[in-house]
């Protein structure tokens, strides 16, 4: 037959049936199953709740003048 055919690993050949419907049909189903186990995501991960209670960051200035740093206060 075709190279399709023979390249068909032998664990995806079961005894008695060896259509290849039957086989890309188990195939699938595999495929499908190990798709759902490893790379399903229950939706977005909730923040972590020592990151939620900080506060905002603050931006501070300092400027340089002459030889004096001057920083802005809170």
């Amino acid at each position: 037959m075709g190279k399709r055919k023979d390249m068909i690993h032998p664990r995806f050949l079961g005894e008695g049936s060896t259509s290849l419907h039957s086989v890309h049909k188990r195939k699938h189903k595999k495929h499908k199953k190990h798709k759902r186990k490893h790379h399903s995501f229950a939706g977005a991960p909730e923040p972590e709740p020592a990151l939620a209670a900080r506060p905002p960051p603050q931006l501070r200035l300092k400027i340089k003048l002459g030889g004096q740093t001057l920083g802005t206060k809170r």
